[in-house]
């Protein structure tokens, strides 16, 4: 048996819903104000998924979406 966290399983879980090619590609808000998910979203993105994980003014994120 492996020794796998559940760190490592929940990254296999995102990267193989986030690695298929659909059209059009999902919108995905994910709400994180503590950023405890933050480090795993950017190791499990890649190329292929904008993410917007940059800190800014709420003014500015809201003038981004619209």
């Amino acid at each position: 048996m492996s020794d796998r966290s559940f760190k490592n399983w929940l990254h296999e879980q995102i990267q193989s819903v986030l690695s298929r090619v659909v059209m059009p590609a999902p919108f995905i808000l994910w709400c994180d104000p503590a950023r405890e998910w933050k480090e795993l979203l950017q190791k499990t993105c890649g190329d292929s998924i904008e993410l917007w994980a940059e800190e800014g003014h709420e003014l500015l994120l809201r003038h981004r979406f619209a």
